[in-house]
């Protein structure tokens, strides 16, 4: 039995250096200078009496951990106003989606709980007015 398995180890460790892959050097290659042109007999000048244009450069804005916390509550306000279901006429007026994107009928208790959370986060923070929340609050009439 024993012979059976060191049998089998071995063909396994044959079988997985064979799929192994290459080890790469760790030199570094030695890359040699551009060779420069050694006449320019024949070749036509160029002149050019317009500056080239400025490349432009993408600079960093800082942004306080502030400005990130507004961003991202504001994002959070905007996802249970607008995946909240508004048809008057549905029996599911109210419900809010659990998840974007996904099925559209799927809705849960815990997104409600949040939604009704988020509403008056909302007319704290000025999205929306204390009159469009206890509208949707309020429900279907």
């Amino acid at each position: 039995m024993n012979k059976l398995l060191v049998s089998l180890v071995s063909v396994a460790l044959v079988l997985s250096a064979c799929a192994a892959p290459v080890a790469q050097s760790t030199v570094a290659p030695v890359l040699s200078p551009t060779p420069e042109p050694t006449s320019t007999q024949g070749l036509p000048t160029l002149t050019s009496t317009a500056e080239p244009s400025p490349t432009p450069t993408l600079t960093p804005v800082p942004v306080s951990p502030e400005e990130v916390v507004a961003y991202e509550m504001k994002g959070a306000f905007d996802f249970f106003w607008e995946q909240a279901n508004t048809d008057p006429d549905s029996p599911g007026y109210g419900l809010i989606r659990d998840r974007y994107p996904g099925s559209e009928g799927i809705a849960s208790i815990a997104s409600l709980g949040f939604g009704l959370t988020a509403y008056i986060i909302g007319v704290e923070k000025g999205y929306i007015s204390y009159e469009q929340a206890f509208e949707r609050v309020r429900g279907a009439r």
